[in-house]
């Protein structure tokens, strides 16, 4: 369900899922001992849709990751029951509404991350019941009231961060009994009062992070007391009075912030001593400046000192040497040369935060700078386009915005760029064309917008060309064609228009074309059967007519052919079936029509197949039971006639079987029974008759088994009794006759029973009650005698009302 829920099949990696593999190995996925899930992180995967129920299922679960993806919707109440639960993360998605109070049940749950979202309402004082939590982390949504006394209870807890919300009240002194609290952060909110002198009991508190709310008073003596505290931010406030002298004595103060607040006097001389500071912000007199600078602080020393000082080196993940004596070859993630010149600046996933500052443009050796997966805002520095040495600038997934400088063109050097991920917007500047050894230009997920740059057609060596997830729009230029070294050309989810350009199937290195969820138009082009190194060309959900070509067929390399969602019409041409090498085919939602050509069962490697939504019309051809590896058949929604070919019980590897709304007649085949790894079967709305195969019952990985609206006739078999893992049971809108069966009241998984609408007869068998998750039953419209066992009525949604039966 959440592979379906959240669109899998576009997600960034889904390795191994809904594969046979063991779910271990599943991209993702780990397992313990016993084969059961116990961590589920596809943190960053390209999730888009609602988190589904069913997650309560995996009770094992302990670590649950699904964070800076694009899912949205509420937070399942449901995933409360998850007792074994140890972290649940969900941040930077678009999730909304309220915070369950329900997550107060997890008394595991040791990490609950779920900033950056658009939740709303309280914080539930039910989180104070979790008292294994040690990183309670609600920053950058829309929380609204006070905080709750209730979080004081959290003895564990190492990190409060509730910053970017519109809390409001008073800062509760009960949190003052966290005494294993590191960082509290409740920055940008719109809090009142004094601060509580009782935060001076945190004697393991390094941040402390107050700035940009409505607090009022002194600051408490008490402050003195936090010998750890690493950064004290309490600007933009409404603090008056004297700034404290005990907190000269935090020798560990590295960082401070105290302007926009109505401080009286002089500031105290200590404040010089901070490293990181807004003493010029103030506006304060001092009685002695002096500069901490050391006096052999070079260019660079001073670079890199201002980005640790811009992005709150303080509360990075690792700044060991950072600002001391060191050779800057020994800070954390640097890199010198032998002159001691900065040629290597690596640090990814170490939560810088704040905006990158100009002077890192000084590090003139620079060859490569990664700052990827942080929470850097703000614009790019165009001073970025002095590092003239640079080969590596990665800066994606962080929160930057702004239009990318066109001064980044003058990196002639560089060959990978990455700004993956952010919030940039404004068009792909023209300058980028004169970046002429790139070889991966990586711009995936921003706002970007405007055409796209016929001067990227001059970039010879390019070999990987992402722009998809971003507002592009125009016409695909024909340049674009010119790029002989591209093995990937990734465009989706933008709104680019106009026609496909032949001129593409010059790129005779092209891997992967993915151009889906555009607004492109005409014709595809026959010219694309010209590449013969493609094993993925995704062209779905345009507006491309005039059918398909049969040229595709030259593609034997192609593993992924998905065409479908759009108005393309016409037969889907025989020769599709020498694709040899091909896994998946989506031609559904196209206005097919015509027959399925034989030739399609000749595709060997094929798992999945959907044809579905079309006018496609003639029988099934039985030659598609050849498709040993298949997993996944969906024809629904077509005007397919005749037979279900026997054949089909061949496809012993089917989880899938879809038919429904067709105008498919005889008997079911009985060989279908040999589908021994179905869990769908669903041939709804069609004209089949005869009796219900009791070879189905052999189908024990059954979950959703829907025959309704047919002309079946006969009894319901009792074999059906036998599928264990049977969820939903359709057997509406036949001729069925006889009694129901005692067996189904077997089916310990069912949910769901719909008999109605036929000639069945007898007494209703209270059996029926026995499956404990069954929340739907409609059995109105057959002959029923007797009276309704009394144990149906605890059915949330039933027709017993209907039969015009008393209760027994």
């Amino acid at each position: 369900m959440l592979y379906f829920a959240t669109g899998g099949a576009h997600w960034g990696s889904n390795n191994n899922w809904l594969s046979d593999a063991p779910l271990g190995n599943w991209f993702g996925v780990d397992t313990g001992e016993d084969g059961r899930v116990v961590s589920l992180y596809l943190w960053g995967n390209g999730m888009r849709g609602e988190i589904p129920p069913g997650l309560e299922t995996l009770e094992r679960l302990r670590w649950l990751e699904l964070g800076n993806n694009g899912l949205h919707g509420e937070i399942p109440p449901e995933l409360a029951t998850l007792a074994d639960l140890q972290t649940l993360s969900l941040g930077a998605n678009q999730l909304t509404g309220e915070i369950p109070p329900e997550l107060g049940q997890l008394s595991n749950l040791e990490e609950l991350r779920l900033s950056s979202n658009s939740l709303s309402g309280k914080i539930p004082v039910e989180l104070g019941e979790l008292s294994s939590l040690t990183d309670l982390s609600l920053s950058d949504n829309s929380l609204t009231g006070s905080i709750p006394a209730e979080l004081g209870r959290l003895n564990e807890l190492e990190s409060l961060r509730l910053n970017g919300n519109l809390l409001s009240g008073e800062i509760p002194p009960a949190l003052g009994n966290l005494s294993s609290l590191r960082q509290l952060d409740l920055r940008h909110n719109r809090l009142n009062g004094g601060i509580p002198p009782e935060l001076g009991d945190l004697l393991e508190l390094q941040v402390l992070a107050l700035s940009d709310n409505h607090l009022s008073g002194a600051i408490p003596q008490e402050l003195g007391n936090l010998r750890n505290l690493r950064e004290l931010a309490l600007s933009n406030n409404r603090l008056s009075g004297e700034i404290p002298p005990e907190l000269g004595e935090l020798s560990d103060l590295r960082h401070i912030r105290l302007a926009g607040n109505w401080f009286s006097r002089c500031a105290p001389e200590w404040l010089l001593n901070v490293p990181n500071n807004d003493l010029e912000e103030m506006g304060q007199s001092f009685g002695n400046s002096v500069s901490t600078q050391p006096s052999t602080a070079s260019a660079e020393w001073t670079a890199l000192a201002a980005l640790y000082c811009a992005t709150s080196g303080t509360t990075w993940r690792d700044d060991t040497n950072w600002l001391s004596d060191s050779p800057l070859g020994e800070w954390y993630g640097v890199t010198t040369d032998q002159g001691g010149r900065v040629v290597k600046l690596k640090l990814s996933e170490n939560r810088l935060s704040g905006k990158l500052p100009p002077e890192i443009g000084n590090l003139s050796s620079l060859e490569e700078l990664s700052l990827s997966r942080n929470e850097l805002t703000g614009e790019i520095p165009p001073e970025l386009g002095s590092l003239t040495k640079l080969t590596l600038l990665n800066l994606s997934r962080n929160e930057l915005t702004g239009e990318m400088p066109p001064e980044l063109g003058s990196l002639v050097d560089l060959r990978r760029l990455y700004l993956d991920v952010n919030e940039l917007s404004g068009a792909i500047p023209a300058e980028f064309g004169s970046l002429v050894n790139l070889e991966n230009l990586i711009l995936t997920a921003n706002k970007l917008s405007g055409p796209l740059p016929p001067e990227l057609g001059h970039l010879a060596k390019l070999e990987g060309l992402y722009l998809g997830f971003n507002e592009l729009e125009g016409e695909l230029p024909a340049q674009l064609g010119n790029l002989a070294s591209l093995e990937n050309l990734i465009l989706p989810s933008n709104r680019l228009s106009g026609v496909i350009p032949p001129e593409l199937g010059r790129l005779v290195n092209l891997e992967a074309l993915h151009l889906y969820g555009n607004h492109l138009s005409g014709e595809i082009p026959p010219e694309l059967g010209s590449l013969v190194n493609l094993d993925w060309l995704d062209l779905s959900s345009n507006e491309l007519s005039g059918g398909i070509p049969p040229e595709l067929g030259y593609l034997t390399g192609l593993v992924t052919l998905t065409l479908g969602s759009n108005p393309l019409g016409g037969e889907i041409p025989p020769e599709l079936g020498g694709l040899a090498e091909l896994h998946w085919l989506d031609l559904s939602g196209s206005e097919l029509n015509g027959p399925i050509p034989p030739e399609l069962g000749n595709l060997a490697n094929l798992r999945t197949l959907f044809l579905w939504g079309n006018e496609l019309s003639g029988p099934i051809p039985p030659e598609l039971g050849r498709l040993s590896s298949l997993q996944y058949m969906d024809l629904m929604y077509n005007q397919l006639s005749g037979q279900i070919p026997p054949e089909l019980g061949s496809l012993t590897n089917l989880n899938i079987l879809s038919l429904r709304r067709n105008e498919l007649s005889g008997e079911i085949p009985p060989e279908l029974g040999n589908l021994a790894r179905l869990e769908v079967l669903d041939i709804d709305s069609n004209e089949l008759s005869g009796e219900i195969p009791p070879e189905l019952g052999r189908l024990a990985n059954l979950r959703y088994l829907v025959l309704s609206d047919n002309m079946l006739s006969g009894e319901i078999p009792p074999e059906l009794g036998n599928l264990a893992n049977l969820e939903s049971l359709n057997l509406s809108d036949n001729n069925l006759s006889g009694e129901i069966p005692i067996e189904l009241g077997d089916l310990s998984k069912l949910e769901s029973i719909s008999l109605s609408d036929n000639h069945l007869s007898g007494e209703i068998p209270p059996e029926l009650d026995n499956p404990p998750t069954l929340r739907s039953l409609y059995l109105s419209g057959n002959r029923f005698t007797g009276c309704i066992p009394p144990e149906l009525t605890g059915v949330l949604t039933n027709d017993l009302y209907q039969l015009g039966l008393p209760f027994c």
